[in-house]
């Protein structure tokens, strides 16, 4: 469910505390609890906000139920966080260790620099602690330590006294619960330990199952491992025809390493009839993409003329445009024909 294209053309507007709490939203920076009995309009006003709101927000739920119901993703998703109870002094959180504990990439920390609203739904099943959680998680990555929860406005939704914390003894049965109802960061990490074998025997079956579907639910570098799963016959015997199949779906979803693998296929006739031109255009699309592999790759291919004219000037252009990339091992992997071309 998108809620940025409900028809808010039926919700009541106008009664003084509705009016209140959208003020406070739109016009200050101010966090607010909002509460209330089954069927005053929490969500409502909910959907309300997602699709009138000027602010950069994400809204998060405790389970994965509830984040299916108010159209966002599960905290444990969006944060990384835990399974587990996570005491005040966590050695994990302590100072620069945090960074290696979540390992947020750089869009997710750019994410969260840049959110100006978090709507927590269903917020009287959150732990005390994983309020905490969010509060350092938040302040830390916002580059903002003195201000609650990173200086960011946050909008929590429910009512106490209708849905306890979730507390419950087995993490992995929360783990499981929220990869059923379909969060994809559950799904992926689920798939993940079926296939590490961490907590759960390594059946590359059942990491094969959960991730189709953290891929169905938009994870797409789940497709890049089920490619690899058939590419390279993990689980059962290779399949080159599937894994085509998965890369395809990798790609269209905008992995780049499965743009590549695409272009692998297509050189190798692998899986799919054998065509340069073909395998050319997917290492241009990984690399206009920003995956300096591709460049890599396409420097042979106007070397010798696969699927292009010779042509060693784009060579040496792509070929600096590699090292540029960041890669310092281009007078290694093409000797002195590098400098040759800058002659």
């Amino acid at each position: 469910m998108e809620i940025s294209k409900i028809d808010i053309n039926g919700i009541d507007t106008d009664s003084l505390e509705f009016q209140n709490a959208l003020q406070l939203i739109q016009y200050t920076h101010q966090s607010i609890f909002l509460t209330g009995k089954a069927g005053t309009g929490k969500s409502t006003f909910l959907k309300y906000v997602c699709a009138t709101t000027k602010k950069k927000y994400v809204v998060l739920a405790p389970t994965g139920v509830a984040a299916v119901n108010a159209g966002g993703v599960t905290i444990h998703s969006f944060f990384k966080m835990p399974f587990r109870p996570i005491l005040p002094d966590d050695e994990d959180l302590r100072g620069s260790k945090i960074y290696d504990f979540l390992k947020y990439p750089k869009d997710k920390q750019k994410l969260i620099e840049k959110t100006e609203l978090i709507i927590v739904d269903e917020v009287s099943m959150v732990r005390a602690d994983m309020i905490d959680f969010m509060d350092k998680v938040l302040r830390v990555f916002s580059k903002n330590m003195r201000e609650p929860f990173g200086g960011k406005q946050m909008l929590f939704i429910g009512d106490i006294f209708q849905l306890e914390p979730v507390v419950t003894a087995d993490p992995m049965e929360q783990l499981f619960a929220d990869a059923e109802a379909g969060d994809a960061e559950a799904l992926r990490e689920l798939a993940d330990k079926y296939h590490n074998g961490e907590e759960l025997n390594n059946e590359p079956d059942e990491a094969r199952k959960w991730y189709e579907k953290a891929g169905d639910a938009g994870y797409a570098v789940a497709y890049l491992w089920l490619g690899d799963s058939y590419y390279y016959g993990e689980g059962e015997n290779r399949d080159y025809e599937k894994a085509f199949e998965y890369y395809s779906k990798g790609a269209d979803a905008g992995n780049t390493d499965s743009m590549l693998m695409l272009g692998t296929l297509h050189s190798t006739g692998r899986g799919v009839g054998q065509d340069y031109t073909k395998a050319t255009e997917w290492y241009w699309k990984a690399a206009d993409a920003g995956n300096s592999l591709g460049l890599r790759y396409l420097v042979n291919y106007y070397i010798y003329g696969w699927g292009v004219d010779k042509d060693p000037g784009k060579a040496l252009e792509l070929l600096d445009r590699y090292s540029e990339s960041g890669n310092d091992d281009v007078s290694g992997l093409y000797g002195n024909y590098y400098y040759t071309l800058k002659d």
